[in-house]
């Protein structure tokens, strides 16, 4: 299913997510509601897609997981203000629905919350313009808790990013990410203790998500970020030309890794110095395409 161009893909274990509460359950509304509910979160995850596609990113897809959804996004550039824009696309989407439907409930008259059954008039229930409402304010603060790589957490990389540099903010916000992950953890935990605590299962599996995307895409950026600094010659032992002093010959003076090579004489009594210049090995090759392609990375 494409939306706006975007490919839309439903991961198979989100349909266990509505088989669960449909058998074991039996609510079928509940399962209706779930589906309201992904139906906002699709669009929280195209307001992404469609404002990193207005910057020239690459948009690979939507999949729409039992933990909420995933905007698979190309490269990002390191530009804080295009990643504030792209992460506050979503939350700010589902603000403005909230607001939306709370001035059409002011509006029309229609209540949000009715009072519940019980007799006592303190205790209200939410109608459903009242949980889409409550639905669509959640989903913006939650995703605005600042654990990256949740849209919380690349806005606070964004603001570092501005006075510490795109790794050094990186980083740090995905270490405020683990902590926050942890905490989810240690809370889950606390829950079996505690029983009276508000919880769910699906949150150690998002404390998991928040803990090795973020540290895979702490990892990525400091291999791009050292790949562009030639980084892809020192991996392989070769030091940038940039860095190796050069003969007369404009060549890489590699003299003194070797010692004096002067005693060595050829098949025709001719020493090394008096030889004509070696046809290029393979090792100068790879050398040559390496420092293209560092050169490549680093623009």
């Amino acid at each position: 299913m494409r939306i706006f161009g975007i490919k839309v893909s439903i991961h198979h274990t989100f349909i266990w997510l509505l088989l669960f509460p449909m058998f074991l359950v039996g609510g079928a509304g509940l399962v209706g509601w779930l589906l309201v509910v992904f139906s906002l979160v699709l669009m929280h995850e195209l307001s992404h897609a469609l404002v990193a596609r207005a910057h020239g990113i690459q948009v690979e897809g939507i999949t729409l997981l039992p933990i909420g959804g995933v905007a698979r996004l190309g490269m990002m550039p390191e530009d804080p203000w295009i990643e504030t824009k792209v992460a506050a696309a979503g939350p700010g989407l589902n603000f403005v629905l909230a607001g939306v439907l709370f001035l059409f409930a002011r509006a029309t008259g229609l209540p949000m919350f009715a009072a519940g059954d019980s007799g006592e008039p303190a205790v209200y229930q939410a109608t459903f313009l009242g949980m889409l409402f409550l639905a669509n304010l959640g989903l913006g603060i939650f995703n605005l808790i600042p654990a990256f790589p949740m849209d919380g957490g690349r806005l606070l990389r964004a603001q570092l990013a501005r006075r510490s540099g795109y790794l050094s903010a990186t980083r740090t916000a995905a270490r405020i990410g683990r902590w926050i992950a942890a905490a989810m953890a240690l809370y889950t935990l606390a829950s079996f203790v505690r029983p009276e605590l508000p919880t769910t299962l699906l949150l150690p599996v998002i404390a998991l998500f928040i803990y090795f995307a973020g540290k895979r895409e702490e990892m990525m950026v400091a291999a791009r970020q050292s790949f562009a600094r030639g980084g892809l010659l020192r991996l392989f032992g070769i030091p940038p030309a940039a860095e190796r002093p050069p003969t007369d010959m404009g060549r890489p003076d590699y003299a003194g890794e070797f010692g004096d090579r002067s005693d060595i004489i050829d098949i025709e009594g001719r020493t090394v110095n008096e030889q004509s210049p070696p046809t290029p090995s393979a090792a100068d090759a790879f050398r040559q395409l390496a420092e293209e392609i560092d050169g490549q990375l680093g623009r």
